[in-house]
C-alpha cells in the first residue's frame, strides 16, 4: 500500500475514530456504576407539635403532644433572647411545660430545640400564660369602663332627681319656669371630684389595654380602681347635694333618697348608693329586692346590670 497518497492517509484516519453513541461511549463510564458511588441519603423528618399555640394559667403544668420523629428534645429558648421562666421537660410522648407566676397576661414567642444524628431543628411555638390570681380584678376593671358614662353622669340620682321635679310639676306644686330652672341646675361637671374622675377613667381603659399586652401589671391596675372607688365617692356626693335640694318634692312618694354613700357593688357590678344598702331593700340570693316604701319607685332604681336607667322619668 501507498502511504504516501494524501487521500488515503486521511482516510484511514476517519476510520479509527470511536462512533459517539454506538456503544463505545466515552472513556468515563456511568457515574452510577462507577465502584464506590454513594446513593441518595435521606434527610431526617422534622418534629412535628400537636400545636403551635398554647394558652395557660399561671403556675399551672401542661402537656403538649410531639411526634419527635427519631429525634430528641434539647431545650427551649425565647424568640427575643430573654428569660421566659416557662420550664419544659420532655418525656417519651412530648413535652410538660410549667407556668410561672405573672402579674400580667404574658405571651413568650419560643423556640423548641431537637437534634436527630447531624440536623438540628428549631420548631416555634407561643405560650400566653393567663393571670388568674387577678380574674376578679380584671372582672371588676370592665365593669367599671363599661358603667364609666353612667357613673360619671350620675344618671341614678339624676333619674330620681327628674322624677322629684316632674311630679311636682304635674302636681301644681312649681310652675314650668321653676321646673326648667331646677333641672338645667343639675350639672354632674360641676363636682369638684368630676374632672379629676373623668380623666381616672380614661387613664384606667388605656392601662387596661397596656395591662393585656403585658405592658402594665395587675398592682397598677388595683391601686388606680383603688383611686377611682375614691373619686366616686366625692363625685356620689354632688348628686346627694342636689337631691337634698328637693327632698320636700321626693319625700312625697320615698322616704328618702339622700342615704348612704356611692360606692361598688360586687354583686352587683356597678357603682350605686341604693344597691346593698339596707335602708333600702335586702339581698334575696343574687337580687336585691327593695323595701315596700320604694314600690312606687321600683323601675327608677337601678338594681342589676341589664336594667337600663332613663334620665327621662315622666
Amino acid at each position: 500500500m501507498n502511504l504516501g497518497n494524501p487521500a488515503l492517509v486521511l482516510l484511514l484516519g476517519i476510520l479509527t475514530l470511536p462512533i459517539a453513541g454506538c456503544g463505545g461511549g466515552s472513556s468515563g463510564g456511568n457515574a452510577t456504576d462507577t465502584p464506590g458511588a454513594t446513593e441518595n441519603t435521606l434527610l431526617p423528618e422534622r418534629p412535628a407539635l400537636e400545636s403551635s399555640y398554647l394558652s395557660i394559667d399561671e403556675e399551672s403544668e401542661v402537656f403538649l403532644a410531639v411526634d419527635f420523629n427519631g429525634s430528641s428534645f434539647q431545650g427551649s429558648a425565647s424568640e427575643t433572647g430573654t428569660a421566659s421562666n416557662i420550664t419544659i421537660v420532655a418525656d417519651d410522648e412530648g413535652v410538660y411545660l410549667h407556668t410561672p407566676s405573672v402579674d400580667a397576661p404574658r405571651t413568650v414567642e419560643l423556640f423548641l430545640t431537637f437534634t436527630n444524628e447531624n440536623s438540628t431543628f428549631r420548631e416555634p411555638i407561643s405560650v400566653h400564660v393567663r393571670n388568674t390570681s387577678a380574674e376578679t380584678l380584671e372582672k371588676r376593671t370592665r365593669q367599671t369602663i363599661d358603667d364609666s358614662a353612667s357613673l360619671l353622669r350620675l344618671e341614678q340620682d339624676l333619674t330620681l332627681y327628674h322624677f322629684a321635679v316632674d311630679t311636682a310639676y304635674l302636681n301644681g306644686v312649681i310652675k314650668h319656669s321653676e321646673k326648667s330652672r331646677l333641672i338645667e341646675d343639675f350639672v354632674p361637671e360641676h363636682s369638684l371630684a368630676y374632672s379629676l374622675l373623668d380623666s381616672k377613667l380614661s387613664e384606667l381603659e388605656t392601662t387596661y389595654s397596656d395591662y393585656h399586652q403585658g405592658h402594665a401589671t395587675d398592682v397598677e391596675l388595683n391601686q388606680l380602681v383603688q383611686h377611682i372607688d375614691v373619686l366616686a365617692r366625692d363625685h356620689g356626693a354632688y348628686g346627694v347635694e342636689k337631691l337634698m335640694s328637693i327632698s320636700h318634692f321626693s319625700e312625697i312618694f320615698a322616704p328618702t333618697l339622700t342615704a348612704g354613700t356611692l360606692s361598688f357593688s360586687e354583686q352587683a357590678g356597678f357603682f350605686s348608693r341604693f344597691v346593698g344598702n339596707p335602708v333600702y331593700g335586702d339581698w334575696h340570693g343574687q337580687t336585691f329586692q327593695l323595701k315596700p316604701p320604694y314600690n312606687m319607685i321600683t323601675s327608677l332604681l337601678r338594681t342589676s346590670l341589664s336594667q337600663d336607667v332613663l334620665c327621662d322619668a315622666i
